[in-house]
């Protein structure tokens, strides 16, 4: 996998293999594991009913009983229910089908009873939640349920609905702003995500109103932080299959979720996650799931994360990304064992960009990035939501491990450059280097222009399984082995050659280089 803050790539075997339309949001299909979704309605809660008592907070870290745990829930759920809007969106649909160019017995199955006048199509609706931060309207919600709408439509608690416009909407976060003219509304404060802890109780709030209606509005459902620093590459991946956006810009995508069991399903998406102070600590967005329905696992962007983008919506209508420039990869054991670190922790840097902030600041490939201004960076998506909280021209200090001593390094970061547009990948036939679940090969004219390269020659990889080695750590086919442990590759014999002489068991260093140049750095554990 290529991780990047300025040009990401996708890891193969991943998540996706169909798309599909679930209320405002998407529902993946995978492979092998249960998809994530990007989801948009919190069920009825199941927590017990218990009157509730003023000022009954439950204090974080002191065990609580049954009733007082309710009861804190209780109150906020009243506090914040308020401030948790209906969102309805209202999109275009897309050309009707031409009938006459459909043979007559088969145009019944593409007509629309609905339609209108000359076959015109009637306007598709879908929905999610969103809450407001300024008394004056501002509400946050997911980017994937305003994204592309024609019209937005807001509810508020006391029944009142406003026509909404939509502020600024950040893909790559999947958080959006819009705007109602209102004044004197309640509203919700962020809290720091940072300080969130694992196994500490939050509430969940949706509006979902499921087709315009009252029957799922302001559920609350309850659960503790499961997990943080989840990379599910949600918004990584949709991105790189919309194709307003494509693949270059799914680089800048930010997975970095908390994850909770609280409840939440399709609705749901741009609710708030709460703490017990009442404060936003995430915002509702992706469930895992093979039905579409909740299965235990429920993720939330981070507040610090939210905040800082909606601060640039609301300011600008766009966000300004600072840009550290390299491609970046979550440490794994291999690499904690090559690089002596102190734990299995960190960002690998695979390349740096040249004539970027990273290469003027002296960082150098095969290095990783431990901390920024003394935060510690656990995996990947960590340091990306760290860099993005910061502003263009801003200066950060980073640890670095590099040839197993760490040193200190100041950066100061450029402007990233948000692209557009997609790509596509390719495959190839393959012979066998099993012990590393991937095919390789020597690299022929046909395979070099398959593959985007200037040139014939070398060891390419053909096919990768994806729960092998190779697969695991995100190598894809159409990739080249330059160097394995430090020795150049110059053909497929040459590499398996080399490979034979790796013990099993063992960690092998690998070079691997795309077609644009670019390598990287993967350390693979060899099977026996």
């Amino acid at each position: 996998m290529w991780n990047n803050l300025k040009n990401k790539r996708i890891a193969q075997g991943g998540l996706v293999a169909l798309l599909l339309t679930v209320g405002a949001g998407w529902a993946w299909a995978s492979q092998s594991h249960p998809p994530q979704q990007l989801a948009s309605a919190v069920p009825t809660a199941t927590a017990t009913a218990t009157p509730a008592k003023a000022g009954s907070v439950a204090t974080p870290g002191v065990a609580e009983g049954p009733e007082t745990v309710s009861m804190s829930f209780a109150d906020l759920a009243r506090e914040v229910t308020p401030a948790v809007v209906n969102i309805e969106v209202e999109k275009k649909s897309g050309p009707a089908p031409n009938m006459q160019q459909i043979p007559e017995p088969f145009r019944q199955f593409f007509q629309n009873p609905h339609a209108g006048p000359q076959g015109q199509q009637p306007p598709e609706f879908a929905g999610g939640s969103g809450f407001i931060i300024s008394p004056d309207g501002h509400i946050v919600t997911n980017a994937h349920v305003v994204d592309n709408a024609d019209k937005v439509t807001v509810t508020l608690k006391d029944g009142r609905t406003f026509t909404a416009k939509i502020m600024g909407i950040d893909p790559t976060t999947d958080i959006a702003v819009i705007d109602i003219d209102a004044t004197g509304l309640p509203t919700l404060q962020f809290g720091s995500s940072r300080n969130l802890q694992v196994g500490e109780w939050i509430m969940a709030v949706g509006n979902p109103g499921i087709g315009g209606g009252s029957q799922l509005d302001y559920t609350v459902t309850a659960g503790i932080v499961s997990a943080k620093g989840r990379p599910l590459q949600i918004t990584q991946q949709s991105l790189a299959k919309n194709p307003n956006y494509g693949q270059k810009l799914a680089g800048y995508a930010i997975d970095n979720f908390i994850q909770t069991d609280a409840v939440i399903n399709p609705g749901n998406s741009g609710g708030p996650m709460v703490d017990m102070a009442g404060q936003v600590v995430g915002v509702n967005s992706a469930i895992e799931s093979t039905t579409g329905y909740y299965e235990g696992y429920g993720f939330a962007i981070p507040s610090d994360l939210v905040k800082h983008v909606a601060a640039d919506l609301i300011a600008k209508g766009h966000v300004e990304r600072p840009l550290l420039g390299v491609k970046i990869q979550s440490v794994a054991p291999a690499d904690a064992e090559v690089y002596g670190l102190p734990s299995v922790s960190g960002a690998l840097v695979q390349q740096v960009d040249g004539g970027g902030p990273a290469d003027k600041a002296g960082l150098e490939q095969g290095d990783v990035i431990w901390s920024v201004d003394g935060v510690h960076v656990e995996r990947s998506g960590q340091l990306q939501q760290l860099i993005a909280e910061h502003e263009p021209g801003d200066k950060i200090d980073l640890k670095v491990y590099r040839n197993k001593n760490p040193r200190d390094i100041e950066v100061k970061l450029g402007t990233a450059e948000l692209p557009s547009g997609g790509e596509t990948s390719s495959t190839a036939p393959a012979m066998s280097a099993e012990r590393l679940g991937m095919d390789v090969q020597e690299m022929n004219a046909q395979m070099a222009d398959h593959y985007g390269y200037d040139s014939a020659g070398g060891a390419v990889v053909t096919d990768v399984r994806p729960w092998g080695p190779a697969g695991r750590r995100g190598i894809r086919p159409g990739e080249k082995i330059v160097e394995l442990d430090g020795h150049k590759i110059a053909n497929a014999s040459q590499f398996k050659e080399q490979l034979s002489k790796v013990k099993g068991n063992s960690v092998a260093s690998l070079k691997m280089e795309a077609p644009d140049g670019t390598t990287q750095i993967v350390n693979l554990r060899v099977s026996q």
